[in-house]
């Protein structure tokens, strides 16, 4: 089964998440993405994007059981 590619602003609907901090995400690699052949386009695998969101998910619920 191929992996659906999202653009870096479908990404950011997909998540909820304005365009702006999409790309702020992008230049401090806090997700899997890959550039286009000249580096210009910003491209992300949507379930390697929905496996970050649930490490995310994770790391955030463990914090608040600590407490």
């Amino acid at each position: 089964m191929e992996s659906e590619m999202l653009t870096i602003r479908q990404a950011a609907a997909f998540l909820g998440l304005s365009l702006h901090t999409m790309r702020k995400y992008a230049t401090e690699r806090r997700f899997p993405m890959y550039r286009s052949g000249g580096g210009k386009l910003l491209f992300v695998e949507k379930s390697e994007l929905v496996k970050w969101l649930q490490a995310q998910r994770i790391e955030r619920a463990a914090r608040f059981e600590r407490v």
